[in-house]
């Protein structure tokens, strides 16, 4: 088993990454050629400062939408129960389900029906099935209103 799994950054850890490199750099210029004297403490500092921006935004984007590529296939209704991947939540509690399309990605997600507190269900999938989605929930989901916000 591999020790380092390889996977693209995201674009938040590029650009975190990206300032704690020009910081430390800077850091280092600046005690290089000024009458400053090098501190392990502020080096670590500056370290640590961005080691936990590094890890608020891996924890924000696990909460945040899963990326489906068939998004009919991974909402399905079964048994009385609406499934998302591996949540499960009774028909009779959703009366609500909002679709959205952003940066050419859509989005479908049952804000009130958090899994908990401040985490709401919700997936995101290729715009085109969009209206695939729709159906689906139109036929499956008779009494669930669809709250549509495009901003394409």
């Amino acid at each position: 088993m591999p020790l380092l799994i390889k996977r693209p950054l995201p674009p938040a850890h590029k650009k975190i990454l990206t300032a704690w490199v020009i910081t430390l750099v800077g850091y280092i210029a600046l005690t290089f050629f000024t009458r400053l004297s090098f501190d392990w403490l502020s080096l670590s500092t500056i370290s640590n400062a961005f080691l936990i921006l590094l890890i608020w935004t891996e924890f924000k984007q696990q909460d945040m939408a899963t990326k489906v590529d068939d998004a009919v296939a991974y909402l399905q209704v079964s048994n009385g129960k609406i499934v998302l991947g591996e949540k499960h939540l009774q028909i009779e509690k959703v009366n609500k389900l909002v679709l959205d399309i952003q940066d050419d990605i859509a989005y479908c997600s049952l804000p009130f029906n958090q899994a908990k507190p401040g985490v709401v269900l919700s997936f995101c999938f290729p715009k085109e099935q969009l209206d695939a989605l729709k159906q689906h929930i139109q036929s499956a989901l008779p009494k669930v209103k669809i709250i549509e916000e495009h901003s394409d």
